[in-house]
């Protein structure tokens, strides 16, 4: 007996440290891969504003393509095939709700090319996306759902971690927008990765698959960041999402940590509102209310900071290909860009929503079927047991929340990547 439990320890401490091992080079990788893409040293200063944008520069990227990004995805893609080569686990991928859905999703993504309205820029775009979603799923069925949640939490910490440090050596603010975190990305990305941070920390420590101190100490840093960035969105979707957990989480479990995530959250709120933000109090109860929810920052909240002028432009002209789509990429070209911009002042080059992004170029069909694979997430977090099921739901419904307002989910990136680990890690659970 004494030998048999010796025997069944050890194998727990194998697999334990194969785990960390494996988290510890998915994240050495993703994280070289795409800090020198996405990240900015200048981000405290010159990412806040539409204005600051060179649109030379993105118009000759819009032409040419960046080679950089080329060479980055190429080595991501090659580094992979060797680390899954290299993996002491092997990937059984059966069909599953997810596994079918994503597969269904991405094909169609990829036949797009077919009768996309600019073929040659649907081909430049569409390989990065592929391998986006390719190596997020592979990898977050090699980790499981622990491993994926583990990497997705030492990745965000990497990046608070450098953000503050960025901020120290480049912190040079804007007086008329005030005090936002930014780190080395826009304040509202910025923000996304705290959440990630706060609810991968929240689960970890609540299925005490990390020391308390540590999921304590993520979560804390997560949710401090978050207010610090005073990003409207990422801060009610997490706060909702945090309820819903609360809400979700089965009878004879603990809810201390669901309850935790949400207090904290609305502690920072109370807390950045007090300190950081000028709530407009000549404009009555109403103005000051506003004022409280949105951080202090008011202007143009009717229109969602010019996301509802750009998203009814977009849907009109992609009208007449509402039920396929203009093909993966061939939306924004140069000539719309020049569009927006002339119609409406922003200077962009996405639909600031994941659905309108998806719809866009892959229509009705794909829009449906990108939703599929979310439905079929959802389900199969809530097929996990005890408070593991309600945090892992929770964060799909801060997932989706944020890709209501924001493309981050639909464009080749870490954000894209880290949604494409949990459908891989949901995949095997």
């Amino acid at each position: 007996m004494g030998s048999r439990r010796l025997h069944h320890d050890g194998r727990v401490r194998s697999a334990v440290i194969s785990l960390t091992a494996v988290v510890l080079v998915f994240s050495a990788l993703f994280t070289a891969a795409f800090i020198p893409l996405e990240h900015r040293l200048d981000a405290p200063s010159h990412g806040q504003r539409s204005a600051t944008i060179d649109l030379a520069t993105v118009r000759r990227q819009t032409l040419n393509g960046t080679p950089r990004r080329r060479v980055a995805f190429i080595a991501l893609f090659l580094a992979f095939i060797l680390i899954m080569l290299w993996l002491p686990f092997r990937v059984r991928l059966q069909l599953t709700p997810i596994v079918v859905a994503t597969t269904a999703w991405l094909g169609w993504e990829t036949c797009s090319v077919l009768w996309s309205v600019n073929r040659p820029l649907s081909l430049r775009r569409l390989p990065s996306w592929i391998i986006t979603a390719v190596v997020g799923f592979l990898a977050g069925a090699a980790l499981g759902v622990t491993g994926c949640l583990m990497t997705i939490a030492l990745i965000c910490a990497v990046y608070i971690v450098v953000g503050v440090a960025n901020e120290l050596l480049n912190g040079a603010r804007d007086p008329e927008i005030g005090y936002r975190f930014a780190g080395t990305l826009h304040p509202n990305q910025q923000a996304f990765n705290c959440a990630l941070l706060a609810f991968s920390s929240c689960w970890l420590g609540a299925t005490e698959s990390i020391p308390l101190g540590i999921a304590i100490g993520g979560m804390i840093a997560g949710i401090a960041g978050l207010g610090l960035t005073r990003s409207r969105l990422a801060f009610w979707a997490s706060q909702t999402a945090a309820l819903i957990a609360i809400a979700v989480t089965p009878s004879g479990s603990n809810p201390d940590w669901p309850v935790g995530l949400a207090a904290g959250i609305f502690l920072s709120g109370v807390a950045v509102r007090n300190f950081l933000d000028k709530v407009p109090v000549q404009d009555g109860l109403g103005g000051t209310l506003a004022g409280i929810v949105l951080f202090g920052r008011t202007s143009y909240a009717a229109s969602l900071n010019g996301r509802t002028i750009l998203w009814k432009l977009a849907l009109s002209d992609v009208a007449p290909n509402w039920i396929v789509g203009q093909g993966f990429g061939a939306f924004w070209d140069v000539r719309r860009i020049d569009m927006m911009e002339e119609k409406t002042g922003l200077r962009v080059w996405v639909c600031h929503s994941t659905p309108v992004e998806i719809f866009v170029r892959s229509g009705a069909v794909g829009t449906v079927l990108f939703l599929a694979a979310m439905v079929a997430a959802f389900i199969a977090a809530l097929g996990l047991h005890g408070i593991a099921s309600a945090l892992l739901g929770s964060l799909l419904i801060l997932i989706f929340l944020e890709g209501l307002l924001e493309s981050f989910f639909a464009l080749p990136g870490y954000t894209a990547l880290f949604l494409f680990l949990l459908f891989g890690a949901f995949a095997v659970s």
